[in-house]
């Protein structure tokens, strides 16, 4: 619908070895993974760039119930997919396969040292408790092949290659 955004509710590390270890803090206090510990609700929405490409904007809500990881707010992104006329050059189908995008989410030091306790303030980019990622994802083959990087907090690299089958 051309006015209404589309709206996403989830949970993150759904599987990740926590039937054995759980979702809080152990016993001896050493902590385990988030199974089951984040929820958000995100709502998104697309706008088209007339002969460019389109423009995706992001609003969401993250929950954390982990104590000793704290990423409750709200967090906000965009992303831009072009869209270029094919036919007219080699170099608008390769525009094509880009896709970029940027985001900012609630980290406040992104947990403690367990060494000393202390916050890790080496973040990369930052503004207040709020963290800066921007990634790329370039895709190889109508979309079923794509090869996914991001820096965290403009300084840590990651990435990552996908495959994807369609079922119709």
């Amino acid at each position: 619908k051309p006015l209404t955004p589309q709206i996403v509710i989830g949970a993150n590390d759904a599987l990740h070895n926590s039937w054995e270890k759980g979702s809080k803090i152990d016993m001896d206090d050493s902590p385990t993974n988030g199974f089951y510990s984040r929820y958000y609700i995100a709502a998104t929405k697309h706008f088209a760039c007339k002969d460019i490409g389109e423009l995706g904007t992001h609003l969401s809500y993250v929950y954390n119930k982990r104590k000793e990881y704290k990423l409750n707010g709200i967090c906000i992104g965009a992303n831009f997919r072009f869209k270029l006329e094919e036919e007219v050059s080699v170099w608008n189908k390769f525009l094509n396969g880009w896709n970029v995008m940027a985001e900012i989410y609630p980290a406040d030091g992104q947990g403690t040292s367990k060494v000393t306790g202390e916050k890790h303030y080496d973040r990369g980019l930052a503004i207040g408790k709020y963290d800066i990622n921007i990634g790329a994802c370039y895709s190889f083959w109508k979309d079923h092949i794509n090869l996914y990087g991001e820096l965290y907090g403009c300084k840590d690299f990651s990435a990552g290659l996908q495959f994807k089958i369609c079922l119709k």
